[in-house]
């Protein structure tokens, strides 16, 4: 997780668990490219039986490593 993303996550008391559970069970949104780097970045939507929905934005580093830019509550 970025620094941004742990940030959010706690001003949003946002837990890795429901992060965990948002990438494992939910779904894939949205693909946009990113504006500086070129990367795909996805958008990511928790389960829809989540008590606390959130969206997670994520990216594949260079060697194959997830990157969670950030999150928040929905």
């Amino acid at each position: 997780m970025t620094f941004h993303a742990t940030e959010e996550a706690f001003d949003d008391e946002i837990y890795l668990s429901e992060i965990e559970r948002a990438i494992l069970k939910g779904r894939i949104i949205a693909r946009q490219r990113d504006r500086i780097t070129q990367e795909i970045k996805y958008l990511i939507h928790s389960p829809d039986y989540s008590v606390n929905p959130i969206e997670v934005v994520a990216k594949f580093g260079p060697v194959g490593e997830l990157f969670i830019i950030t999150v928040y509550p929905i």
